[in-house]
């Protein structure tokens, strides 16, 4: 995600429930359609972080993630 996609979800992100409301109320269809592939691409890279997280720590335990890393890979 670039630096201005960025900044437009930390907007997103920022705002209370009202006032998303009232954003996503004002909003054309192409500029939905944008806010909400920003947010699919954040949870998807908060999903890939936190299995990263965990492989690090089962690494850690010494378990042996070989196959499920080379399936992750592939997906990202």
């Amino acid at each position: 995600m670039n630096a201005y996609d960025r900044n437009n979800l930390n907007y997103i992100i920022g705002l209370t429930d009202d006032q998303f409301s009232e954003w996503a109320e004002s909003l054309g269809q192409e500029d939905r359609v944008y806010a909400v592939q920003l947010i699919q691409r954040f949870r998807t890279e908060q999903d890939v972080e936190l299995m990263e997280i965990e492989e690090s720590l089962q690494e850690e335990a010494g378990l042996d993630c070989t196959q499920a890393l080379e399936f992750i890979n592939r997906v990202k």
